[in-house]
């Protein structure tokens, strides 16, 4: 039985002792701080071994006056060819460093010194975060010449490692990836083992590809300056990180070589993308970290602008997202599997879009919130009338929501509209130079404003079960889409048009798509709890995080922040959600054989979904479960048991990997007694 401790929960004037001692009572802390290439160590220890990186460079570190070194190395100097590289062109890590350079299939860095980053007989490791270029075989990192030394690159859609001593060459590759989506990638090779353990690459923190016997291949020194971006057969995507390491007989023999560098590659990919947690007095990598599809995270950039970035599969999302007052929150975001029912989401000239006096449809006319010059602009003909452009889906009898990011040109409203919803034809109107929403029919309106002119309309609404016409519609004011073009003017920029079925009533984020409907899988995230709640068995304790929505009505049954549970038994279990058919946030706990708990925060003084970050603390032990919202206490429940044999947790949904909390989760904390929190 646990020892109930009431000065816990004294208030403020104990703040300062208190926060002392939750900071010692805490047991597991993740996403308080963010992903970056800053969290990833210069150091590698493999076999027991620590070797220093031969270099590490950075691309934001990258200009026209040169490129630095982070650690070892020696400043590269650009070669002028033709195009030079874009320089600060962003990166999906959110750290202060975290940056990008883009190669433009032209210009490139090169060491002064030859001998700078020779390799001769040791092992090696080479680690990167770049774009894939689907060019057949572009490389970033070249120092390779006569079939002799090493470089990496990409090889049609997959990453690339080539050495060879001018006799004999090998290479290892990755599978098939995801082109110009964001990976990270690792290359171990053993020059000394005789077998396919000798080398392995991984990417995004999985083995991708096999392992190729590499001990035939000699010195693979080569007198030849090292170069980021190649003369030959130049890169023409982003880098955001390079490194080497090297040491003579460094690497483990046989199966226990690769067995060792997947700890390494999962622990770095983690640690990088910001799932390995600050504490943890237990396991520290998740023991499940995937979603085996690519997907789009955001960002809000310097500028305070939003900005889209794809990353391959297995890539965890932490997102960078303002509330409603201009504050930044960065966090998880864990979403459900959703499928976006349009074909050709972006390109609006495709004949799969229907157009009604539109003269044309002007491709790639500007830049898309993803950076990319992919979003359309289309152009009413100079009839004085509706001039609109459609795709027909299927409106399930239930929640619909669809979305399309919108920008002005000579006309300032958008309307989203379909026959196709009950109780009658659903239509919502926005405003796109305020990013504002205006006059809704049998819809509610969403707008987000991702700066640079660029709003995502959203529009929610209940199907009729039939296959009917979403049409996009350029008008003038709030419930007017009447006018006469001039054959030539943009009216609307539209790109990333989406519809989803979610249930959750608010788009997800957006799914890209061709010929067909395209699903993007849920997100997936488990640590064992054990150690990090304190024991499995320690009966009290604290769950804290801070979240934000974005401001709309949720439609979905619940959705889930966090649960503790016996090996995701629904028995046993303690869980944070939000319910959705009031908005109200609610803690409870099943125990087998024992009494459940519940504790609720009244919706009327504290709903999450209002576009507003929100501290959630829930405080547990036997007979005593209590939830706080910001300063908003729950009812107590007095007559409650706490689960044991607690040995996994479940962040961002419920313990059957369901019931996604589609919001950003920040600063997770688990104390092993009731505390006010801590920070």
């Amino acid at each position: 039985m646990s020892i109930r401790r009431p000065y816990k929960w004294l208030g403020a004037q104990r703040y300062g002792y208190e926060n002392n001692r939750a900071n010692q009572l805490l047991t597991f802390k993740a996403f308080a701080s963010p992903s970056g290439v800053a969290n990833l160590s210069s150091d590698l220890t493999i076999n027991g071994s620590t070797v220093t990186a031969s270099y590490v460079y950075y691309g934001g570190d990258a200009s026209a006056s040169g490129w630095s070194a982070r650690v070892g190395g020696e400043d590269l100097s650009l070669v002028s060819v033709a195009t030079p590289p874009t320089y600060n062109d962003g990166s999906p890590l959110l750290g202060a460093d975290d940056d990008s350079v883009k190669f433009n299939g032209s210009d490139y860095f090169i060491a002064g010194n030859q001998t700078f980053g020779n390799i001769t007989t040791e092992d090696f490791v080479i680690e990167g975060i770049i774009k894939i270029d689907p060019a057949s075989a572009p490389r970033f990192l070249n120092k390779y010449g006569a079939n002799q030394g090493y470089f990496a690159g990409c090889s049609s859609s997959a990453i690339r490692v080539q050495f060879g001593d001018s006799v004999t060459a090998k290479a290892i590759t990755s599978l098939v990836l995801s082109d110009y989506c964001w990976h990270h990638f690792l290359c171990f090779v053993n020059k000394d083992e005789a077998s396919v353990n000798g080398s392995q690459l991984y990417v995004n923190g999985i083995a991708s590809g096999v392992g190729v016997d590499v001990s035939s291949v000699g010195s693979i020194s080569r007198n030849v300056a090292l170069q980021l971006g190649s003369s030959f057969n130049t890169y023409d995507e982003n880098l955001a990180y390079c490194a080497m390491w090297k040491k003579a007989s460094w690497h483990q023999a046989g199966a226990a070589g690769p067995t060792e560098w997947a700890t390494i590659a999962a622990t770095r990919f983690a640690q990088l993308t910001g799932t390995y947690p600050q504490v943890a007095a237990g396991t520290a990598l998740p023991t499940t970290a995937t979603r085996t599809y690519p997907a789009y995270l955001d960002k809000v950039e310097s500028d305070g602008t939003s900005k889209l970035y794809q990353v391959g599969a297995e890539w965890m999302r932490q997102c960078s997202r303002k509330d409603a007052n201009g504050v930044e929150l960065k966090g998880y975001l864990p979403e459900p599997a959703a499928t976006n029912n349009f074909t050709y989401s972006e390109q609006f000239n495709d004949a799969a879009w229907t157009k009604v006096r539109l003269t044309s449809v002007s491709a790639n006319a500007i830049a898309a919130p993803n950076g990319e010059l992919t979003a359309d602009g289309v152009i009413a003909n100079t009839t004085d009338s509706t001039h609109t452009i459609s795709q027909s889906v299927t409106h399930i009898a239930s929640n619909n929501v669809a979305s399309v990011w919108a920008k002005s040109g000579d006309k300032t409203w958008l309307r989203i509209s379909t026959t196709a919803a009950t109780p009658g034809a659903a239509s919502c109107y926005f405003d796109l130079n305020n990013c504002a929403v205006g006059t809704g029919t049998n819809a509610t309106g969403y707008i987000e404003d991702w700066g640079n002119g660029w709003c995502r309309c959203i529009i929610s609404y209940t199907g009729d079960g039939t296959g009917a016409l979403l049409v996009f519609s350029s008008g003038e004011a709030d419930g007017d889409i009447t006018f006469a073009g001039d054959d030539v003017t943009v009216n609307t920029y539209l790109w990333g048009a989406q519809h989803e079925t979610t249930g959750l009533g608010y788009a997800t984020s957006y799914i890209p798509t061709t010929t067909a409907a395209a699903t993007r899988l849920k997100d997936e995230l488990k640590y064992v709890a054990g150690a990090n709640i304190g024991g499995e068995d320690v009966g009290q304790g604290t769950i804290a995080c801070s979240v934000l929505f974005p401001s709309y009505d949720l439609v979905a049954s619940s959705t889930y922040f966090f649960s503790l549970s016996d090996g995701g038994s629904a028995a046993d279990r303690l869980y944070l959600y939000m319910a959705g058919a009031t908005d109200q946030v609610i803690a409870g706990t099943q125990a087998s054989g024992g009494n459940a708990g519940t504790a609720a925060v009244n919706p009327a003084i504290v709903s999450p979904t209002d576009n507003y970050i929100h501290n959630l603390i829930v405080n547990y032990e036997t007979n005593r479960l209590i939830l706080i919202c910001d300063s908003a206490n729950s009812n107590i429940d007095t007559s409650v048991d706490i689960p044991d044999d607690i040995d996994t947790m479940h962040v961002g949904m419920l313990t059957t990997d369901a019931n996604h909390a589609g919001c950003l989760l920040s600063n997770i904390r688990i104390y092993k007694e009731p505390t006010t929190g801590g920070n």
